[in-house]
């Protein structure tokens, strides 16, 4: 579960990353820098909770599972 949720922050990041270049270049054109969509900010909140969420089952998981 982490490493799927840690999988899609690293795509999240790396269009992160192209669309700040981008913006940079507009800005430099006096245009007005473009912002994240939708869906990139849900699939960032996410990941995020499944990589807390998998973090706590590998942490706790012989106290949920009783052994």
């Amino acid at each position: 579960m982490v490493f799927f949720a840690v999988t899609a922050e690293f795509i999240s990041l790396n269009k992160a990353n192209k669309k700040h270049i981008l913006n940079a270049c507009r800005a430099l054109g006096n245009e007005q820098p473009w912002d994240f969509s939708k869906s990139d900010k849900v699939v960032g909140l996410i990941s995020l909770l499944f990589a807390l969420l998998g973090t706590v089952i590998w942490g706790f998981g012989d106290l949920l599972v009783g052994t």
